[in-house]
């Protein structure tokens, strides 16, 4: 089963939640096999690997790695403990500036609100590079990083290198394994108190200063992309499903986005930001299989016009309760690096589309076209602007 998922890229705890209704998702976790079978774009390896990140804990497991073990768990611990009084803080903050109302200055509050959730990627990301540094120099890693003829080390397809002098040269996939792995088991230690944090930052909005925490945004924004439910391709006015359509039939061909779906569903499952800009990307590209697939090859191929309202078409229909906060938490602990690339460009499009999401006014809309506009002819538009 490990290496099922692992050449399928599934995470088992995303599929292992299609087993809370067994029979309405039966056929759910086969289809997004065929689908990544399907198509090679949608192959990319797990994030860390399964073995490797399995010889990772059993490595970690070895009394010789108990030094490690303690500074992680120290680590964690202050993590923990600095989350609290950050929270803290900020509920102090919130409840002076309710009672301040009458035009006195805030600027030591201002200075107070300093984004606590940079500080703490800041202190994570500068803790895993020293960690890794240590642990590529451990004793207890040696078999993980260097491995022998003997094929003692998590994966022994890679050949033994060596310099001159006959000693070993590291393993360059078990080193950036080693570092997806412990990006994996930091953040999966520290992430709750990191979501706790951002959660009780105020949100900023058009640079004035927002009244409402991420969390309250977040529980507005799921309410609304629960009442657009009855939004179709043909509101979003997806051209090359539009072409696509014959001509005796009004509305626009249906896409299945149930592969784009379960990725943008698996985002909360993930620890790390590598993890869920992973998800990212191949939730991106699942856009342009399903766009490929329901236009066929006898019209235009479907272009980036077409990308983005599909996007907003799957974020609707996933409705992830956490993505606001997961945005957040890319945008301040993701490295520079991991943003550039497809994957970065699939990470801005997301934003585009929960941001359109977002700014939808649904009631102004509404109030310029008849209900039953909404369900035959009407559009939710995107100008040039936007």
């Amino acid at each position: 089963l490990e290496q099922l998922l692992e050449k399928e890229n599934l995470a088992w705890e995303s599929v292992s939640a299609l087993h809370q209704n067994e029979e309405s998702n039966q056929g759910e976790a086969s289809s997004l096999i065929e689908m990544a079978a399907k198509h090679s774009s949608l192959n990319l390896p797990p994030i860390p690997s399964s073995r490797y990140h399995t010889a990772f804990l059993n490595t970690l497991c070895e009394p010789s790695a108990a030094n490690l073990v303690m500074s992680i768990q120290k680590f964690c611990n202050t993590i923990q403990e600095a989350a609290s009084v950050m929270v803290a803080t900020m509920q102090d903050i919130a409840e002076n500036e309710t009672k301040a109302e009458e035009g006195e200055s805030n600027n030591d509050v201002a200075a107070a609100q300093i984004n606590h959730g940079k500080s703490l990627a800041k202190a994570i990301r500068g803790f895993v590079n020293t960690t890794l540094r240590e642990m590529e120099a451990h004793e207890a890693f040696h078999a993980y990083l260097y491995p022998d003829d003997e094929g003692k080390g998590p994966q022994n397809t890679h050949p033994v290198t060596a310099t001159k002098d006959g000693k070993s040269l590291m393993d360059g996939v078990a080193k950036e394994q080693l570092q997806q792995s412990l990006e994996k088991f930091v953040y999966a230690k520290c992430r709750g108190d990191v979501d706790t944090v951002l959660l009780a930052e105020k949100e900023e909005s058009d640079g004035s200063n927002s009244t409402k925490t991420i969390k309250e945004t977040q529980l507005e924004l799921h309410d609304k992309m629960l009442s657009l439910q009855f939004v179709t391709p043909a509101h979003l006015e997806i051209s090359c499903l539009k072409s696509s359509a014959s001509a005796a039939d009004a509305h626009h061909d249906d896409v299945d986005l149930s592969y784009t779906i379960h990725q943008l569903q698996s985002i909360e499952y993930q620890s790390s930001p590598r993890q869920i800009l992973q998800s990212i990307l191949l939730a991106h590209r699942g856009v342009s299989v399903a766009l490929n697939e329901a236009c066929g090859n006898d019209n235009d191929p479907p272009g980036a016009d077409d990308v983005l309202p599909t996007l907003i078409l799957a974020v609707l229909r996933a409705h992830p309760p956490t993505l606001l906060c997961a945005l957040r938490f890319v945008e301040h602990f993701a490295a520079l690096p991991l943003l550039r690339g497809e994957a970065g460009y699939a990470y801005t499009n997301l934003c585009g589309a929960f941001q359109f999401i977002r700014e939808l006014d649904i009631s102004g809309h509404l109030a310029e076209v008849t209900l039953g506009g909404m369900g035959e002819g009407a559009v939710l538009s995107i100008g040039p602007e936007e």
